[in-house]
């Protein structure tokens, strides 16, 4: 990879006065007051030195000015959007107030967060964005003004990237079987900052506890380089700093703009115990490249010895090199699968019984299956994976050879979590090693996976599993279905309502009071012993007046009751604001696919599907209206439509 002799393609001033990323300066309401935001969603994932306890990760939302926003975002909330993957690296909008609670000065509480534009029929479900191809890094070591130190050469950095063994294109090509390289990697540096060390890592918040703030380093460290480095054919930037940071290893994604490219730059930050052993090294692209940590069952960060994203310094004796230290081994298949790294004919999905061979995850043999994954309740965000781990090629650390099961939850900011059957805290030993004779059993759920017999490179494995789910779609029924429009502003009170015309609207109107719908379904035809596994609700759009309410309204939410709103099937005035049997169970995506939005509803929301009678959902946007004394809705599709427009409950189960 060539480094470039002259300055950059733009001057620096006018990078910065087109992207001002030195500071968290989100542009938001005052403190408490509610507001929204629209850009791209990141997450920065930290580490401490040999294993000890991680601080949390810190989202990011980065407007279109280049003005970033650390936002309070709960992991059930996101939950509801997916989980922190489907939205890591995503245009996303959200809803919130603007807040110095728990001493963040330029935080945004986040109230609601959903994609700006789902997948087409997916309500927003996603995993990590798969990487595959040439992965160039460009490594940038920076010294902060005031230390001499430089604690590694460039020769050392230069050979870390090296495409034989110990070197990070060897590695990489290893774990992603192929599929990925960092061939054309390169380092340049010592550069000294243009400030001392002070200036990036400081109390931020006023806990007393010094903080590294990301986009001053980030941005500082690439602009010295910027006058020897053409950062266009790379496409991530691990930076090397010659002092301590905030006491952690940083990595995960910044915004910003370098010779043309403007994007989310895969990014590393890195201290100089991060690159004094090449596992952390490796754990930190990791999060570069989109994944996050694993863990056991135990809530702790570094407990899974099976995978680089968990517990890395795990075993390095048994993987330890004289340069380069302890060396990482490989990451799990959930992790594999989601990066794009198993092609699909080497992915089992469990449906019902069945008897397969698994190939080890490192160094495969065979073309047999590289991984089982085996559906919770029939969901596909729910499920355990089955893989077989072998001490070989870089997963010689490991701490045996077995079948490994890990329970996956992509709602949760760790989702994977390796089974550790004997629950003492240590997943090295034979508690979470599965071997012949062995049996993994979750009778709940009617998972049983025996290990059968060793291969020469793998393990049979029989699994047991409920047979694949049926899909039914009901329609709304027009007598019951319709708008409500609030009494008066900010009354909360529905005032009236109209269940004979083909469309609702959504939003407000001209004197800011709030629509509201109300969609009802006759979902008696459900088996009564029907185990829900996935709701979708589906609207089409007819049109919009005035501003676009899904850019200035926040999420449009649902509610749902069991039976129905008020006191009757019949759509009354105040089934506005009549209870439901759960809030905000899903939300739709803000961008319709063929015209029709798609909210996936969560397991609290499929809890209260009625399998006896009538289902009803109450639709509103989480903010009333926008005060521009404006009508600003879209119009929906209703019961009374043509049956190919009317609203869909698309519901799948299984019977147990």
């Amino acid at each position: 990879m060539k480094l470039k002799e002259i300055a950059h393609n733009l001057p620096v001033a006018a990078l910065i006065a087109a992207l001002a990323f030195s500071n968290w300066q989100p542009a938001l309401a005052q403190s408490g007051q509610p507001d929204s935001a629209t850009g791209w969603f990141t997450v920065l994932w930290g580490d401490a030195p040999d294993g000890f306890s991680a601080p949390n990760p810190v989202y990011l939302l980065t407007d279109d000015s280049g003005q970033s926003t650390r936002l309070l975002l709960d992991e059930a909330l996101a939950a509801e959007a997916g989980g922190i993957l489907a939205l890591n690296r995503k245009r996303v909008q959200v809803q919130g107030a603007a807040s110095t609670a728990e001493g963040a000065q330029f935080d945004l509480r986040v109230e609601s967060i959903a994609l700006e534009n789902p997948p087409a029929e997916s309500g927003g479900e996603a995993d990590a964005e798969a990487i595959t191809g040439p992965q160039p890094f460009i490594t940038i070591m920076c010294k902060f003004k005031g230390v001499a130190a430089e604690p590694k050469n460039l020769a050392y950095f230069q050979g870390m990237y090296g495409s034989t063994y110990p070197g990070l294109d060897h590695y990489w090509r290893e774990v992603s079987y192929n599929t990925v390289n960092i061939a054309g990697s390169a380092a340049v540096g010592w550069y000294t900052l243009p400030q001392p060390k002070s200036y990036y890592v400081y109390d931020q918040n006023g806990d007393t506890t010094p903080d590294l703030n990301h986009a001053r380093a980030a941005n500082d460290c690439t602009n010295v380089a910027n006058a020897a480095v053409n950062f266009a054919p790379f496409k991530g930037i691990n930076m090397m700093f010659n002092d301590n940071l905030d006491g952690f290893a940083w990595g995960g994604s910044h915004c910003m703009s370098l010779d043309g490219v403007s994007k989310c730059w895969p990014v590393t930050w890195e201290p100089p115990w991060g690159y004094a052993d090449i596992t952390v090294i490796s754990h930190e692209m990791g999060h570069a490249f989109g994944l996050p940590h694993s863990s056991g069952t135990y809530g702790q960060t570094y407990d899974n010895q099976w995978d680089v994203m968990s517990n890395s310094w795990a075993n390095c004796s048994l993987s330890d090199h004289a340069t380069y230290g302890c060396l990482g081994q490989h990451t799990i298949s959930y992790h594999k699968d989601i990066l794009g790294w198993i092609p699909a004919g080497e992915k089992f999905v469990a449906d019902g019984n069945a008897t397969i061979t698994l190939e080890q995850l490192a160094l495969p043999q065979t073309g047999n299956y590289k991984m089982a994954q085996i559906p919770i309740g029939g969901s596909s965000t729910h499920f355990y994976t089955v893989e077989v781990r072998r001490q070989t090629g870089y997963d010689v650390k490991l701490p045996g050879q077995a079948v490994i099961i890990h329970n996956v939850n992509t709602g949760r900011g760790r989702p994977a979590n390796v089974i550790d059957a004997d629950g003492n805290g240590n997943t090295g030993d034979p508690g979470a090693m599965w071997t012949v004779g062995e049996t993994f059993s979750d009778a709940a759920n009617g998972i049983h996976v025996t290990v059968v017999a060793a291969t020469a490179s793998g393990f049979q494995v029989s699994i047991q599993s409920p047979a694949a789910t049926a899909t039914t779609v009901f329609k709304s029924l027009a007598v019951n279905d319709g708008l409500v429009l609030e009494k008066a502003e900010s009354s909360n009170k529905g005032g009236s309502f109209d269940n004979a015309a083909i469309t609702f609207n959504l939003g407000d109107n001209a004197a800011d009071k709030q629509y509201r719908a109300i969609l009802d379904f006759d979902t008696s035809s459900l088996p009564d012993n029907a185990v829900i596994t996935r709701v979708t609700l589906k609207i089409m759009k007819q049109g919009m007046a005035g501003a676009n309410p899904f850019s200035t309204h926040g999420a449009l939410r649902v509610d749902i009751r069991n039976a129905f709103f008020g006191s009757s099937a019949a759509l009354q005035a105040n089934d506005f604001e009549a209870g439901a049997s759960q809030g905000s169970v899903g939300h739709f995506g803000a961008t319709p696919s063929g015209n029709w939005y798609s909210a996936l509803l969560g397991n609290a929301g499929q809890a209260f599907v009625n399998t006896a009678g009538i289902t009803q959902f109450r639709l509103r946007f989480t903010k009333d209206d926008n005060d521009d004394n404006g009508a600003d809705y879209v119009k929906i599709y209703s019961g009374n439509a043509g049956d190919a427009n009317r609203p869909q409950l698309i519901i799948s189960y299984y019977i147990p």
